[in-house]
């Protein structure tokens, strides 16, 4: 099985927000948790992906996310690793649902 790339799964295996209908790509946490993240690095990233060879699903690869606290994300991308936002944190709906406490 080929090593599939992670830029290459970034830019086929997204669909568009229900909300803001920006482009995003589905990860599982560490936690087994679904989260959205936007397919583009981010200098205030705080979320490094990875491909996980998956036979079973359609890419051949499951995206992995590991959400780091301020200190470790800090340090990361400082030792120059790429890292990436969840969507949570950049969609405009999802900011305007905290703001009505829902």
């Amino acid at each position: 099985m080929t090593i599939p790339c992670l830029a290459d799964y970034l830019s086929t295996q997204f669909v568009g927000c229900r909300d803001c209908n920006a482009t995003i790509v589905f990860a599982t946490t560490t936690s087994s948790k679904k989260i959205p993240m936007d397919p583009l690095s981010s200098d205030r990233g705080n979320v490094a992906l990875r491909l996980q060879l998956d036979a079973s699903v359609p890419f051949g690869a499951r995206l992995l996310a590991r959400v780091f606290g301020k200190v470790d994300a800090y340090e990361a991308r400082h030792a120059g690793a790429t890292l990436y936002l969840s969507h949570f944190v950049t969609c405009p709906a999802a900011q305007a649902r905290r703001k009505e406490g829902k």
